[in-house]
This record gives structure tokens, C-alpha cells and sequence, in this order.
């Protein structure tokens, strides 16, 4: 799922940097999705996230096309991509404090996935 989602938000956002695991997981079996540093301040948690999806949140997981509209309507608040690029840097450059340090398991962009993995025909997808 988080190549599905990184690749149609490349698709639709040419300039996004989409990062996965920024911050260590505790289980596999779901991940939040956010924005750092853009939204309504009521909405960022204390880390500067603006969630668009949190597996503490929702019953189901958002369909790819849920999150990229949810990113789309974030980004017509701010006028275009580029100036909501530009609040995100400004934020994360003056509060740079409460933001947490990577995980060493960071990803950029889609991952690989292993051969394994990848469902043949009329088989079910492996599940971890």
C-alpha cells in the first residue's frame, strides 16, 4: 500500500518527497499517513502533523485516491504545491525542536518489494 500511495502522490505531485518510516513502527499492521508542518494549527499533533490517515483513528484504511484527494485539498488551501512546499519548510526550519530525528529505516520514495511477495496470478496476496 505505501508504494501505491507514493507513487500515484509522484504522479499527481511531481515535486512531493514522500517519505516512509520516518519514525520507527511498532507493529506491522498499519502506518499513519500525514503531512509535517501544513494544515490549520488545530489540527497538527505536537509533532506538526497534519494526519491523513491514523491507524488509531479509522476503522478501514483510505483508498489511494482518498489520501491524494485529502492532499489535494490541502495543497488549494495553500494556492498550489509550491507554496504549501514552501510553509512546510518554514516550519520545520523555525520548530526544528519538537520535530523527532529519522529513524535509520527511513525510505524515500517506493521500496522494493521482495519477489515473495508479489501475488501470481489467481493467488491471494501474501499477508505479514
Amino acid at each position: 500500500m505505501y508504494n501505491e500511495i507514493a507513487t500515484e502522490l509522484k504522479r499527481v505531485f511531481p515535486n512531493i518527497n514522500v517519505i516512509g518510516n520516518y519514525e520507527k513502527l511498532n507493529h506491522m499492521k498499519g502506518f499513519d499517513v500525514y503531512i509535517r508542518g501544513v494544515g490549520l494549527s488545530p489540527d497538527l499533533d505536537e509533532t506538526g502533523r497534519f494526519m491523513l490517515f491514523s491507524k488509531n483513528q479509522e476503522r478501514r484504511f483510505p483508498t489511494v485516491q482518498e489520501i491524494v484527494d485529502k492532499v489535494i485539498m490541502l495543497v488549494m488551501t495553500y494556492g498550489d504545491s509550491f507554496k504549501l512546499a514552501d510553509a512546510q519548510e518554514k516550519f520545520i526550519k523555525d520548530n526544528a525542536k519538537i520535530i523527532p530525528k529519522p529513524y535509520k529505516g527511513i525510505q524515500r520514495g517506493t521500496v522494493p518489494v521482495p519477489e515473495h511477495a508479489i501475488p501470481k496470478t489467481n493467488e491471494k496476496p501474501v499477508r505479514y
